[in-house]
């Protein structure tokens, strides 16, 4: 089989070869084409050898894949081939289109590289192994001895064609042509003796070698051979694309650009590239390896010549000759060396004098590598003489079996050659060289020496290993006088300072000499700064008369002198191309900046010791012009040495030249101001100082990145001294770095001076620690560190400004812990820019609050009576975590500087809180503060789980009142009258007066009905809205008329209409007043009622009738009350009655305590005990006042509440005010506070569960239900809201502004007292409340513009405006309320343009705004906390923006009247999704694609409701129905139709759908049967033409059907049964004027209780009062009325 295989893969190279020769044209271009075939051949020979003896059935397998790549490509480029001779050519010598012909050729070129990059990667895959720290042994697919030879002949072919090119349009050069060929010559050289060793192949020595390289490191012979092929490869890859470019004419050959492409190819394999050396010394020492298992046939000497002839292409006369010395002195330590470390440490020496040897070099500079080169013979000479000590230890010759003689005669005349060499040394270096010199050739001597003695036997192996250390230890006594050595180099700097103050001629001659002595280690720049910063420090410490000054500086010029001549040393290139390094660039860099505060230094003195000189200059650096004029310079300097800055350097490069460039520029301005006599001297030395300590604080800085930068890399330097230590002084660091960014600190000349003081003592002990190599001990750098932050932070205290006086909340404190430890962690995760320098500091701060929460939790009232600090403790705790939570978010939004002066503040004193609570052993068991894992959550299971329906809520039994009540409403005079209830707060009048409000017989007597709520404090505008929302519903039209019209509207309204009003606690006869004339007496039975605490209220109003006064309870009724709320139908254990009653009894009769202990009582255990401990709670306080003692129990009711209902509880007191609260809006501001806790279930079901409990605990009022059942509408009983207004003020909660508080109560009354510009000339208003509850008028509000620095609520209810419409500017909102989490100015009109700068609360989790707005803008995606957005529209469309899909955190999205996506929607792709939106409305979707589009995006929406219009195309596929399946989470449904018949009437609606509203889809009855299939459906609402036909024939089992709603249908006839819905509890009928009867046989639905009929037929009507008649269980409202507007 494998041979059939090998026969058609040849087959296809044959082929290929026979169309190459069937074109006979002469074509350069065509004969790289055969190039192209004869190389795929070679290679399919050689995969298919390799495939033969795979050693494994994967390489096997990979190697069989690899020739059907060949077989195919050559297939292909036959056909090709076949098909442009039939086509393209007019016989075989002639061709129709050149330009074809050269296509042709690019395409087979290009087949063939594609393969020829794979080679290339296969070749190189072992040495790559290897370098990255792999083993780099195995097998190559490709290295063998039929192949390398083909390779790099097609290589040489290739590179030949550049070259000519090249000759041709540039003349001759280097010739990269040559190299390949060298390289092939040392290949062939290697090979060649490979095959000499009897019975062996080369596998056979790659295998026997193979654990050699394995044991010792290197790379083995194969992947070496394999990396020199791939390089070749890919030279000849780039050069046959760019030929066949440039003769296919896609490239035009212009000399600039081929001299580019051969400067850049060339570097791949030339000796220059430090890479490729560093390659090729490996290289080396892995064939010494094979030479070593060779000995005797494998001569070493050979591979030597061939690799030294490849590297003197470059260089001739004596490097050729110590070159080849040096290499066979190597290989041969590299075979005796076990320690193949030691070999390997002589490589970058070796490399680095290769490299620069094969760069341009002077003649100075090659006798300096030639001594390097000896010096470097001299130290391997010596490592292998101690090296055979230690193997041979009773030898008795040093030398004996280790180096041959001729290696050994050539190392004995190293000190010879050295001596010749270092003649041509610079004459500076002279010193240098003759001690050099003298240590050698004293060293040889010593050893020749030694090695007579040891072949004498004159002394013992262990004498002759001593001696031999000593010479080594000679050798390196050189490093003693190095520029390198810091000691050295502080001792020759101090004693420079110390000739300072000799005569200047001495002076002179010692700074040139050690000048000289440094040059001879640098080059390039180095030799034009170093002399510039020496010369300037000399001058600056003979000016100054500070020593200390001068002094200060020395430790940073050590530093840099030893870093510069350590770093020419380690790499032994030449300066001017090191110069292009970064590492170089950054010590230039240092060198500058020393010399321009060096300047700056001298100036400053100057000025202080010349007070009367005209001129800076003049007295600068006398005599010395030439010294000025070089640091007039260096700007332009450092600009060009600094463009080489690494990105990881700690020299933030345009900061530093922005602020050299700046600082020389204002010296160059008070130089001239000063010689002008524009400024006095103090202010110029004031000046000059501070741009002094800008630099200082500018490398303060730097130092300070440098060490967070040597942490994050864990830097042994500074592990290596207590990192914990070093961590947290760090930390304490940090924001010094951010609050110099400030400007207005960098005009604070006292803080930058004491800040550049410390900086300079930091900086100064930065290059000891960085720098050098003393040991310092970790106290020493702890303590340095810590004085410098301790001096920085109390200069700094005296400027920065005090942290805000605020008002944080007391309450909910766990809640608040939660809630900022899941905010840091969104933060952290998100990774803002704004917070990433403060990012450890935040991680901090979790793991402190996780600790100090669970200490909070278990603090018992027992501990607090313990522990009389305790309580201040937590407050102490609460109000750090409150300040803490300002400070990071303030970060966030816009940092201010001492925001991070602040932060670490608090950091620190939350590190001692800490540990003051672990200090403290509370009583509850594991209270102890630890490093928890988790803030403990809230059991949501814990939670009270009653649906709402299972919630009795019981009222006060006062059936008698009821019907006397009931009498005064329905019997008596016709005309209009009015009936009172009065009594004390909390016996039930509200309660009474609503239960006769929603009695069947008052609904059925009057036509309409409206409640309002007045309250202590009213406005007559929100009384007259809110009784228009009873009568006729609350339009905008409605919304948006003046108090005027309202009343008129009003009075039109019930014009000739049976009403009943009822106003709520009423205070005085002013509202009735108010309101009076819009009560019409049409003299047919409408009433007014009335409840109010006040008797008097009741006689001003009607003054001949006497109120309905409501009494206490007795005893006993107060015990049945209690009784009934706890157990409802279940008697109380006999156990318990007893304290039950005498709970009761501290009620002393008022039904609202007993309601709130039963609250109590409802969650508490029923047992004694428990029972007991609440009634001496009651009794512990002697109240003869019902009314006080209700609100003790109502205190006792909130102690009781859990810690995370409070917060819940106390919201609603903010939002009741006398008004009905909407359950819905009530839990998106909960969800926004935080309140409510993260968790599996959804935070809505959380915060509904919430409020049950509330709810069930008797201090919330259920007001009105949704047709589930479910709570619309809540409030709260007028004691309970006063005590939760109470309560919000004590504990800082809310603060809630009204007319009456400073300033407005001093504002005009109208809205045109602003126009004399009556507030401009006020004190500000400002506000240090948490959350902001606002009422007032719009225009108070606008007009006063106040401010909250750490306001997070901003809630507004508007009163009475003369112009609600007009359109208010709410701009400074933006700027005045920066850390706002909830806004709610819905109430606003903020005119057509939605605000751009919204995006700057980036805080914000809820808002809410209103006008007559045509679109959102972009920002809103700033918001990314965002979790409620309510867009109330004043008129038509409002298009969302694309951005709005990145608000992942969307929940609840509210736009009326209809929202639009933008029409570039589809561009943002399937991957913009709102994972997080359950609540939707209300969008507007064309028919088909374009909702389905939309909503697939919206995958776990609950709720929806929207508008579906007649898509523009009228195809079937787009109009119809949109598929709703996918949204599979989604139970309640709203959709308005708009357009004509849908194409499809067919629904396709979501299983889990419990409630469904369909309005104007005009379908037939026949449609509703996919409905009634609906699983899960409990509401259904059929609204103004769902439906249309005169006949409903119910044809599918509405089988859980529980609500049904008909209104403003057509429908006649209705045929349905009682099984068709067998669970329906209501059923409504409105407008359905054509309806002729309700089923009968619905009168047998057993879960049936109402049926509604409105404004119907009277066929109808009669139906419903049959089944009334007939099944006494269903009550039935009928309402006929002839209202008109």
């Amino acid at each position: 089989m494998m041979a059939s295989a090998a026969r058609a893969g040849s087959t296809s190279l044959d082929r290929l070869n026979a169309a190459l020769k069937c074109i006979k044209y002469p074509s350069e271009i065509l004969s790289r084409v055969r190039d192209d075939c004869n190389i795929l051949k070679k290679l399919w020979e050689s995969a298919h050898k390799r495939s033969d003896h795979a050693a494994t059935d994967e390489e096997k397998k990979n190697m069989h894949f690899f020739c059907l790549r060949i077989e195919a490509t050559a297939e292909e480029m036959a056909l090709e081939l076949i098909r442009f001779r039939e086509e393209k050519m007019v016989d075989d010598h002639r061709v129709k289109d050149e330009e074809s012909l050269n296509e042709l050729a690019l395409d087979c070129a290009t087949k063939t590289m594609r393969l020829s990059a794979e080679v290339e990667e296969a070749l190189d895959h072992l040495y790559m192994m290897w370098s990255r720290g792999g083993d780099g042994s195995g097998s190559s697919s490709f290295v063998f001895d039929c192949f390398y030879t083909h390779l790099l002949r097609y290589v040489r072919s290739t590179v030949s064609a550049i070259e000519t090119m090249a000759a041709n349009h540039c003349g001759d050069g280097d010739s990269l042509y040559d190299n390949i060929g060298y390289i092939q010559s040392y290949l062939d050289s290697l090979f060649s003796h490979a095959r000499k060793i009897p019975g062996a192949t080369t596998d056979d020595v790659l295998q026997h070698t193979q654990h050699r390289w394995r044991a010792r490191g290197l790379p083995s012979f194969d992947a070496c051979v394999g990396h020199v092929l791939s390089l070749a490869l890919r030279i000849a890859n780039r050069c046959r694309e760019y030929w066949l470019n440039c003769e296919a004419g896609r490239i035009q050959v212009m000399r600039r650009e081929l001299i580019e492409f051969l400067v850049d190819l060339r570097p791949e394999i030339h000796p220059s590239n430090p890479k490729f050396m560093d390659f090729l010394l490996n290289f080396l020492m892995a064939l010494c390896l094979m030479a070593l298992c060779c000995t005797e046939k494998f001569a070493l000497k050979d591979f030597l010549r061939s690799f030294c002839r490849y590297l003197f292409l470059y260089v001739n006369g004596h490097f050729r000759e110590e070159v080849i010395s040096l290499l066979n002195l190597f290989c041969y330590s590299t075979c005796i060396l076990d320690d193949v470390d030691t070999a390997r440490s002589f490589i970058p020496e070796i490399q680095a004098v290769l490299v620069e040897m094969a760069s341009p070099i002077e003649s100075p500079r090659c006798s300096e590598l030639l001594t390097k080169i000896c010096l470097l013979k001299a130290e391997l000479f010596l490592v292998v003489q101690i090296h055979g000590m230690k193997r041979n230890t009773n030898t008795t010759s040093l030398s004996c079996g280790m180096l041959p003689d001729s290696v050994m005669d050539d190392c004995r005349r190293i000190p010879e050659r050295l001596h010749k060499y270092s003649e041509k040394l610079p004459p500076e270096t002279r010193l240098y060289r003759q001690k050099l010199v003298a240590l050698i050739e004293s060293a040889f001597e010593e050893e020749k020496s030694l090695h007579e003695s040891s072949w004498r036997k004159e002394t013992t192996a262990s004498v002759a290993k001593k001696k031999r250390q000593q010479i080594e230890f000679l050798v390196n006594l050189h490093l003693e006088i190095h520029p390198g050595n810091p000691k050295f180099m502080g001792c020759i700097l101090n004693f420079l300072m110390a000739l300072c103050c000799t005569e200047k001629f001495v002076l002179k001659d010692f700074l040139r000499s050690f000048r000289h002595y440094l040059l001879f280690y640098v080059n390039g720049h180095f030799r034009e700064e170093l002399p510039s910063l020496l010369k300037l420090f000399c001058y600056t410490t003979h000016i100054l008369d500070d020593e200390d000054t001068a002094r200060s500086f020395i430790p940073e010029i050590q530093a840099v002198l030893v870093e510069i001549t350590s770093l020419f040393e380690s790499t032994g290139r030449k300066g001017d191309e090191l110069d292009n390094s970064s590492r170089c660039s950054e010590l230039l860099t240092k060198i500058c900046l020393l010399e321009a505060e060096l300047f700056l230094v001298v100036q400053i003195h100057s000025m202080k010791s010349n007070t009367n000189t005209s001129s800076l200059s003049s007295i600068m650096l006398p005599d010395y012009k030439d010294i000025m004029d070089n640091c007039r310079q260096i700007p332009r300097r450092l600009g060009t040495y600094s463009e080489e800055l690494s990105p990881e350097t700690r020299l933030d490069r345009k900061k530093l030249l922005a602020l050299i460039e700046s600082t020389f520029k204002e010296e160059k301005s008070l130089f001239e101001s000063s010689r002008r006599k524009e400024i006095t001297e103090s202010v110029a030395k004031n000046s000059l100082l501070r741009l002094h300590f800008k630099i200082v604080i500018f490398k303060g800085e730097s130092f300070l990145n440098e060490l967070l930068l040597l942490k994050s890399k864990n830097d042994e330097r500074l592990m290596a001294h207590g990192e914990d230590q070093i961590k947290v002084h760090l930390r304490k660091l940090e924001y010094i770095t951010l609050i110099l960014s400030d400007e207005r600190v960098k005009e604070k000349e006292d803080i930058l001076g004491a800040i550049g003081e410390s900086f300079r003592m930091l900086t100064c002990f930065s290059y000891y620690f960085l720098n050098t190599q003393d040991e310092i001990t970790n106290l020493s750098f702890s303590e340095q560190l810590d004085n410098v932050v301790h001096l920085i932070k109390v200069k700094l205290t005296d400027i920065i400004p005090k942290f805000p006086k605020l008002n944080f909340p007391k309450t909910s404190k766990l809640d608040f812990f939660d809630f900022l430890w899941r905010n840091l962690g969104e933060l952290l995760r998100y990774d803002r820019a704004s917070t990433a320098p403060v990012k450890h500091h935040m991680e901090e701060i979790q793991i402190h609050l996780k600790s100090l929460r669970s200490f909070v939790e278990n603090v018992s009232e027992l501990d607090v009576a313990k522990h009389p600090n305790l309580q201040d403790l937590v407050d102490r705790v609460t109000d750090s975590a409150y300040k803490m939570e300002y400070t990071v978010d303030s970060i966030e939004v816009h940092a201010q500087w001492q925001d991070f002066f602040w932060l670490a503040n608090l950091l620190e004193e939350l590190r001692l809180l800490s540990e003051e609570a672990r200090g403290i052993h509370l009583t509850t068991t594991g209270a102890e503060v630890q490093d928890s894992n988790n803030v403990s959550p809230v059991s949501v299971d814990k939670l009270s789980t009653k649906n709402t329906s299972a919630i009795d809520e019981i009222v006060v039994d006062l059936s008698n009142r009821d019907n006397e009540i009931l009498n005064k409403l329905t019997r008596g005079s016709s005309k209009l009258d009015i009936v009172f209830i009065a009594g004390m707060p909390g016996l039930g009048k509200t309660t009474l007066a609503r239960k006769v409000y929603s009695s069947l017989k008052v609904m059925r007597h009057f036509h309409l009905r409206a409640w309002c709520s007045v309250s202590q404090e009213y406005e007559k505008r929100r009384l007259l809205l809110e009784i228009l929302t009873g009568i006729h519903g609350l339009t905008e039209e409605i919304r948006q008329m003046r108090d005027e019209d309202l009343q008129d509207k009003l009075r039109k309204l019930l014009l000739k209409n049976k009403y009943l009003v009822v106003m709520d606690d009423v205070w005085g006869i002013g509202a009735w007043n108010d309101l009076k004339n819009s009560f019409p007496d049409d003299a047919n039975g409408s009433r007014i009622l009335f409840t109010s605490r006040l008797h008097r209220v009741a006689s001003e109003i009607k003054p001949d009738s006497p109120p309905l006064s409501l009494s206490l309870f007795s005893h006993e009724e107060s015990w049945q009350l209690l009784e009934k709320k706890v157990f409802k139908e279940k008697c109380c254990p006999s156990e318990l009655q007893g304290v039950g009653k005498e709970i009761a009894y501290h009620c002393q009769g008022l039904p609202l305590a007993v309601v709130a202990v039963a609250g109590i009582l409802k969650t508490t255990e029923k047992s004694q005990n428990s029972w007991k401990t609440i009634a001496d709670n009651l009794s512990s306080q002697i109240i003869d006042n019902p009314e006080a003692r209700c609100k003790e129990v109502l205190n006792l009711s909130y102690k009781h509440l859990p810690e995370y209902l409070k917060s819940c509880f106390l919201y609603l007191g903010v939002l009741n005010e006398g008004r009905d609260v909407l359950v819905s809006k009530l839990i998106r501001f909960w969800i926004a506070e935080g309140f409510i806790p993260e968790t599996n279930k959804g935070s809505e079901d959380v915060a509904e569960a919430f409020l049950m409990d509330l709810i069930d605990r008797s201090l919330v009022i259920i007001s009105k239900r949704r047709s589930n059942g479910k709570v619309r509408a809540c409030r709260l009983h007028d004691l309970v809201l006063d005590f939760c207004k109470s309560q919000t003020e004590d504990e800082n909660f809310f603060q809630l502004i009204t007319r009456s508080d400073n300033p407005y109560a001093s504002f005009p009354n109208t809205d045109y007292g602003f126009e004399f510009d009556f507030y401009h000339h006020s004190s500000p208003v400002s506000f240090a409340s948490y959350r902001l509850a606002i009422s007032l008028k719009r225009s108070h509000f606008i007009e006063s513009k106040p401010s909250g620095l750490a306001t997070r609520s901003l809630v507004f209810f508007a009163s009475t405006d003369s112009e609600p419409k007009r359109p208010y500017d709410i701009s400074f909102i933006w700027h005045n309320f920066k850390l706002l989490r909830v806004l709610d100015f819905e109430c606003f009109n903020l005119g057509i343009s939605f605000p751009l700068e919204i995006g700057i609360l980036v805080q914000l989790r809820y808002l809410a705004v209103g006008g007559y707005l045509k679109s959102i803008p972009q920002s809103i995606a700033n918001l990314r906390k965002l979790k409620s957005l309510i867009v109330k529209g004043l008129s038509g469309k409002i298009s969302l923006p694309n951005s709005i899909w990145r608000i992942i955190s969307l929940r609840h999205l509210h736009v009326s009247v209809h929202v639009a996506f933008d029409s570039d929607d589809e561009k943002l792709g399937d991957s913009s999704v709102l994972e997080n939106l359950v609540n939707f409305s209300c969008p507007s979707f064309s028919c088909g694609e374009d909702a389905e589009r939309i909503i697939r995006r919206l995958p776990n929406l609950r709720k929806l409701s929207c508008i579906f219009y007649e898509s523009p195309d009228s195809s079937t596929n787009c109009n119809q129905f949109p598929r709703l399946k996918c949204l599979t989470h989604l139970e309640s449904l709203r959709i308005f139709y708009y357009g004509s018949p849908l194409n499809n009437g067919e629904f396709n609606l979501p299983l889990n759908l419990k409630k469904l509203t369909l309005s104007n889809f005009r379908l037939p009855w026949s449609h509703i049967s996919t409905i009634g299939r609906l699983p899960n459906l409990e509401v259904l609402k059929l609204l103004s033409g769902a439906f249309v036909g005169k006949l409903w024939k119910v044809e599918e089992k509405f089988q859980n059907l529980k609500f049904l709603s008909l209104d403003s249908l057509n429908i006649a006839q209705w045929n349905a049964s009682c099984d068709d819905f067998p669970k329906l509890e209501r059923l409504i009928l409105q407008n359905c004027k054509d309806l002729e009867e309700i089923p009968e046989d619905f009168g047998n639905i057993p879960t049936l209780g109402m049926i509604e009929v409105h404004w119907c037929g009277r066929s109808a009507e009669e139906s419903a009062k049959r089944i009334e008649e007939e099944y006494g269980d269903i009550k039935v409202l009928i309402r006929s009325s002839n209202l008109s507007s």
